[in-house]
C-alpha cells in the first residue's frame, strides 16, 4: 500500500511538471492566441492549450462549424426511410477528450459568460434537456473562440 502511494505521488509530480512545461510551450509559441482565448469566461488555461493543440493553432479550420463537426459536437440524425426513427444527438466523431474539456468549459460558461448563460436559460425555459442546452453552449463558446481568433481582439461581453 505504501509503495502504491509513493508511485501515485511520483506520477502526480510528473503530471504537474508536464502541465507546467505544456503551459510554458504554449506561452512561447502561441502567446497571443493563448492569452486571447483565456479572456473568454469559461475557457481556462488548460482548455485554451487543448483547443490550440487540437485545432492546429486554428490554422486547420476556417469556421466554428467545421471545428465542431471535427470534434463531434454537431447534431446528427440517424434514421432510415420514413418509418425508422433512430438516434438524434451529437455525432461523437472525433476526440472525446476535447469534447469532455469543452463540456466542463460549458458548465463554467453557463454561470460566468453572459451570452452562454442567456442561451442556456432560454433553452431550459423552452423545455429542452439540460445536456442539450449545454451542447448548445459548447457551440456558442466555439463561435466566440473563432470570433476572437479571427478578429484578434480581446473578448468583450457586449458583443
Amino acid at each position: 500500500m505504501k509503495a502504491c502511494k509513493a508511485v501515485l505521488a511520483s506520477i502526480e509530480k510528473q503530471l504537474e511538471r508536464l502541465e507546467e512545461q505544456m503551459q510554458q510551450t504554449a506561452e512561447e509559441h502561441c502567446r497571443d492566441l493563448f492569452s486571447l482565448l483565456q479572456t473568454i469566461p469559461g475557457i481556462s488555461s488548460k482548455s485554451a492549450m487543448e483547443l490550440i493543440i487540437v485545432s492546429g493553432g486554428f490554422k486547420n479550420f476556417t469556421s466554428a462549424k467545421q471545428f465542431s463537426a471535427f470534434i463531434g459536437i454537431c447534431p446528427c440524425i440517424n434514421e432510415s426511410g420514413t418509418s425508422i426513427r433512430g438516434y438524434r444527438g451529437i455525432s461523437r466523431i472525433g476526440d472525446k477528450n476535447i469534447r469532455a474539456t469543452l463540456y466542463m468549459c460549458s458548465m463554467a460558461a453557463k454561470v460566468y459568460n453572459r451570452g452562454c448563460r442567456e442561451l442556456y436559460e432560454r433553452m431550459v425555459a423552452a423545455g429542452k434537456a439540460k445536456k442539450v442546452a449545454l451542447v448548445a453552449v459548447i457551440n456558442k463558446l466555439l463561435k466566440q473562440v473563432f470570433g476572437i481568433v479571427n478578429s484578434g481582439e480581446v473578448y468583450c461581453a457586449n458583443s
